[in-house]
């Protein structure tokens, strides 16, 4: 679940203020307008407000194997599994998928209507000369 945003610097001050003059947290919160709970948490700690690093699940694969999946596939026609088995990577290969995805340097062209009507001719015309051939 996502945090709510921080308070405000003048927010901040106006919680402070308030406190050394005694006000109740009840009265602070609705001169504020924000949660009890929140207040409290900045008066518990005001010089670490916010501060706190969100955590999550750590990658797979890091920044350094990035950077190398990327220069092995900038310019060869590898596939996933050969990639993987180049770079002694302990992962799957969707991993490896996600990072060349996720790089936005290795980009595949979208295929227009005029690719698919030419690839079509195309298949047509061998089609055509594998039958008079034979």
């Amino acid at each position: 679940m996502g945090r709510a945003p921080l308070h405000t610097v003048s927010e901040q001050a106006q919680i402070s203020v308030m406190h050394q003059l005694g006000s109740s947290f009840h009265m602070i919160y609705r001169y504020v307008k924000k949660s009890r709970s929140a207040i409290r948490s900045y008066l518990n700690n005001p010089l670490y407000y916010g501060k706190k690093k969100s955590t999550g699940r750590p990658r797979k694969v890091t920044s350094r194997d990035e950077r190398n999946i990327i220069r092995v596939v900038s310019n060869s026609p590898k596939s996933l599994n050969d990639i993987r088995a180049e770079l002694n990577l302990s992962v799957c290969k969707q991993t490896v998928h996600n990072a060349i995805t996720r790089s936005e340097t290795i980009v595949r062209q979208n295929i227009t209507r005029n690719h698919m009507k030419r690839r079509s001719q195309l298949v047509h015309h061998q089609t055509l000369c594998l039958l008079s051939n034979s």
